[in-house]
């Protein structure tokens, strides 16, 4: 019978820390070297996962902004021969309006 109330103390008494680690959110203290250990190597595979994922998504917005500088740019280009060669500045340099249109 000794044995017995010690073996239900031991147990009760287990779980009273286990519930009150659990309030105080500090579990981490019931675990062995080896769970530890697991935990710690966990943790460090979760943030380099994280570090990729957050420089591949920098990557990608510097793709997308380095798209969207090149076709402003290829646009302001086409657009800017289209008017030398369309309306032949080499050979009218100026342009004039009639008086009707202007401010």
């Amino acid at each position: 019978q000794k044995f017995a109330r010690k073996f239900l103390w031991k147990k009760n008494m287990q779980q009273y820390i286990q519930d009150f680690l659990a309030d105080e959110e500090e579990l981490d203290l019931l675990l062995n070297a080896k769970e530890m250990l697991t935990l710690r190597a966990s943790k460090l595979v979760e943030s380099a996962v994280r570090n990729w994922v957050k420089k591949r998504k920098e990557k990608r917005i510097d793709r997308q902004a380095a798209t969207i500088i090149s076709r402003n740019l290829q646009g302001f280009l086409v657009r800017s021969s289209l008017l030398r060669r369309h309306l032949q500045f080499e050979k009218y340099p100026r342009i004039y309006f009639p008086a009707a249109f202007t401010w």
